[in-house]
């Protein structure tokens, strides 16, 4: 059973709330999407969100920085003072409170202090003004206001055009400011307090301050200004004042479905008494039809090559754009916005909020207008199959001006999507790329006689068509019932494609794709590690007398049955990844050798110009075959290397895989010396004599091996294996490679 399991089962007899906050798209240790928790009927006390769409965040943030992140801090602070009881000065142990706390904070926050059970219903007494409006659009900018206003808007005859009305405000305080008042005329005693309904959002000032200061810059202003204050100069307190608004400014809006309040006949805005505070409040009525647009997304495989446009044609407050067919994680788009605006010279900020409903993932953009802004819609939870919701493009912006919104496919971000929810995929491709080229390096051997360059060998075996099939053609027949009976019997596990699809993360052509990663990946490293021999085998000519090519083949030398005791020991006491990693240094010293002999074996011989390489090599490699059939010439040398340099880059690619085990025993070396329980130990028992053998290991030796032709064949089910089952759990790869590794050593003796 797995963590998720069970705590899905046990989910109503454990009084425990669960809070998951994740980075987003800029942390790329930790996909948001392993973070989020399964929402079930009887999973209710858990909540994840994504930091982009907490209020007053309104960031993505790395792995490192969501620890520090100021925005975070502040809102996870004042949530904590939330849920203590307040009589008993300790955390609630209410659920109910709990998530409602939560919620305030890091979902909805309505610009006003938590309460645990709100008034619904507010008194509107006092000396005050009340001021009729009539009119579908209305804008008032107070200033230095000395009376308080109540400005009433009936809704009768709204009704009758309207379907929405939509409100908002800058004004930076935490009282209520928008009622609903029920059968009234010209005021009303009592109203239906609709700010527990409002959205906090930002304004582009505080979010281009946090972007364009970094902390570092911040934290020396503020102590420039600390030295400034002890002198009590007016310019410092000033600075102060005017950072803090710059920082702290939002907007609140409330947008209502007039259907929803049958019974309110008035919609009231209230306005206090400042001095010396400017805010501006803005309301307007409208019909949905005519602000809520549908706009659907390209297809997958447009490339980019085409878009759809909208024009936003009528001046207006707030738009909805409906981003039809978008619900996949595999999809990935740039919408473009662009703005005009006619005859103003103010600062005029537009704000565009994605809006995801099936997963508290919102990210909001925002511009200065006129200006042309690029947004992003990529999803880190697919939508559920029974969800029919749609994705939502909210525009909050400036009635002097026109958008025209234009949406195409990214295939860049497609590519990048792919990475970043199967990059943990990308090792088992990179190991069936490898084995498919160690298999047909070996048939090559078996059938020619010789052996290929690594890129040569790679790039004619290393083909998706031979494993992708296989693969697609086993999840097909799980479908039926006597092979998915026939499966189980033998005890299988389930197929990692299955698993991805039950998650919602099948793509489309994705093992193609990762293939063709894992064989660039695999190409690439094996270069890496020709080259490091080479590099490796001059440095030794240069430190040490040059060396001679073996003259005879020998399988097992007399210091063999030593250090594989001795590296059995430090796997047994310690750890055995370290094991692995001091038996690959042994392998790779004994390559590096033999590469080094053969080049001084080449300097010191003349080379006859007449005859091609490729004859020469032939001829040589027949007649000493013929002759000294265990003896080693410098056409078996080099074919050797040329063997040894697929089997160098499939054993690294083992260790790399091993190598999270021994960082785990190191970074807790202090705490214990021997790692239990250890994964690694069991591989580490075989690799470490296998290892050891494959070092002494030529082409004239396994040449006429019984094991050769079995060897070479094992490659494909093998590649298939790693890709069927090691995809999505990793820990199955090592117990496939060492498969080959074992029976290219058994070719020596058999």
């Amino acid at each position: 059973m797995t963590v998720n399991n069970y705590w899905i089962l046990n989910a109503q007899h454990i009084n425990f709330t669960t809070l998951s906050v994740a980075g987003g798209f800029r942390d790329y240790q930790v996909r948001s999407g392993l973070t989020f928790l399964p929402k079930l009927s009887h999973h209710t006390s858990a909540l994840s969100v994504v930091s982009s769409a907490v209020p007053k965040t309104w960031v993505s943030t790395d792995h490192l920085s969501i620890v520090w992140c100021k925005q975070l801090q502040l809102t996870t602070i004042r949530a904590f003072f939330d849920l203590i009881d307040a009589d008993t000065k300790q955390i609630t142990q209410n659920r109910k409170k709990k998530l409602s706390v939560l919620n305030h904070h890091f979902i909805r926050h309505p610009a006003k202090h938590f309460e645990e059970n709100p008034a619904i219903i507010s008194d509107l007494t006092g000396t005050s003004m009340w001021v009729p409006v009539k009119v579908s659009r209305w804008t008032y900018v107070a200033y230095n206001e000395s009376d308080k206003i109540y400005f009433t808007f009936p809704l009768a005859n709204h009704r009758k055009i309207y379907t929405h009305a939509y409100c908002q405000s800058t004004m930076l305080d935490t009282n209520s400011w928008i009622f609903g008042c029920i059968n009234s005329t010209s005021m009303c005693q009592q109203g239906v307090d609709l700010s527990w309904k409002v959205e906090l959002l930002p304004t582009i000032k505080g979010m281009m301050f946090m972007g364009a200061v970094s902390q570092k810059l911040f934290a020396t202003w503020l102590g420039w200004t600390h030295l400034r204050l002890h002198s009590n100069s007016p310019s410092s307190l000033a600075s102060i004042h005017q950072l803090w608004t710059t920082v702290s400014h939002t907007t609140k809006s409330l947008t209502l479905r007039l259907q929803d309040y049958p019974s309110l006949s008035h919609l009231v805005v209230y306005v206090p008494s400042v001095h010396g505070s400017k805010f501006v409040v803005d309301c307007e009525f409208f019909k949905k039809e005519t602000r809520s647009i549908q706009l659907p997304v390209t297809h997958l495989f447009s490339f980019g090559l085409s878009s759809r446009k909208v024009l936003l044609n009528t001046s207006g407050l707030y738009y909805t754009l409906e981003l039809l067919n978008f619900g996949q994680i595999y999809q990935a788009f740039k919408l473009n916005v662009v703005s005009k605006c006619s005859g103003t010279k103010e600062e005029i900020t537009s704000i565009y909020k994605l809006h995801i409903p099936w997963s508290y993932e919102d990210s909001l953009t925002i511009a200065q207008v006129p200006s042309s802004t690029e947004i992003s819609l990529k999803l880190h939870i697919a939508q559920p199959e029974n969800d029919s919701h749609v994705a939502l493009l909210k525009m909050y912006t400036s009635s002097d001006c026109q958008y025209e919104v234009t949406v195409k496919t990214s295939f860049s971000q497609i590519l990048g999507q792919v990475v970043r929810f199967h990059g943990g995929a990308l090792p088992a491709y990179v190991m069936s790329s490898v084995l498919l080229a160690h298999g047909g390096q070996l048939y090559s051997l078996f059938s020619a006689g010789y052996c290929l360059e690594y890129a040569a060998i790679l790039d004619k075996e290393a083909k998706p068509y031979k494993v992708d099939p296989f693969v697609i053609m086993i999840k097909f027949l799980l479908g039926c019932k006597w092979f998915k009976e026939l499966w189980d019997l033998l005890l299988l596990p389930e197929l990692d494609a299955i698993v991805l699809t039950s998650q919602s993360m099948c793509f489309p052509l994705v093992s193609l794709i990762l293939f063709l990663f894992g064989t660039c990946i695999a190409y690439w490293s094996g270069l890496l590690s020709c080259a490091s021999v080479r590099l490796l085998s001059s440095l030794w000519l240069s430190l040490k007398r040059p060396s001679e090519l073996p003259k005879d083949v020998r399988i097992l030398s007399p210091d063999l049955p030593f250090l594989t005791v001795a590296l059995l020991v430090i796997s047994w006491a310690t750890c055995g990844a370290l094991a692995i990693l001091l038996s690959y240094l042994c392998y790779l010293y004994k390559i590096v050798h033999l590469q080094a002999s053969l080049i001084n074996f080449k300097s010191s011989q003349s080379v006859n110009t007449k005859h091609s390489r490729r004859s020469e090599k032939k001829s040589n490699h027949y007649k000493d075959s013929a002759v000294h059939p265990l003896r080693v010439s410098a056409a078996d040398a080099e074919d050797s290397l040329r063997m040894h340099s697929v089997l160098l880059n499939l054993l690294a690619w083992v260790v790399l895989l091993s190598m999270p085990s021994l960082a785990y025993w190191l970074k807790n070396l202090r705490y214990y010396f021997k790692l239990n329980p250890d994964p690694c130990k069991p591989l580490a028992f075989i690799l470490i004599p296998t290892m050891a053998v494959l070092g002494n290991t030529y082409t004239v030796s396994i040449k006429s091996s019984k094991l050769l032709k079995t060897a070479s064949q094992v490659a494909l089910p093998l590649a298939v294996g790693v890709t069927a089952f090691g995809s999505a759990h990793l820990y199955r790869v090592l117990g496939f490679a060492f498969v080959p590794l074992l029976l290219h050593a058994l070719c020596n003796l058999m």
